[in-house]
């Protein structure tokens, strides 16, 4: 085999084997970025269950389901 196309075999095989490594590292990268927010939104919530706090939502649900007895004082926080 001469050495011309010795090289150029090996620069076009470094050439397409790199460029399907990096979008397949890149596509999964991508994926796993993308769910990160959702991920620690449930470890946060599930934390504070475990702690015995509210999520801000669950208290306003909590807050709606049991009606408030008219001219009662509803904020307790001092």
């Amino acid at each position: 085999m001469d050495n011309t196309w010795y090289h150029l075999l090996n620069i076009t095989t470094l050439t397409i084997g790199s460029g399907v490594v990096g979008l397949a590292l890149g596509f999964n990268w991508g994926r796993e970025s993308a769910a990160q927010p959702q991920q620690n939104a449930a470890v946060t919530r599930d934390a504070a269950r475990i702690n015995g706090f509210k999520t801000v939502f669950e208290a306003g649900v909590n807050q709606k389901k049991s009606a408030p007895v008219t001219g009662a004082k509803t904020n307790t926080r001092r």
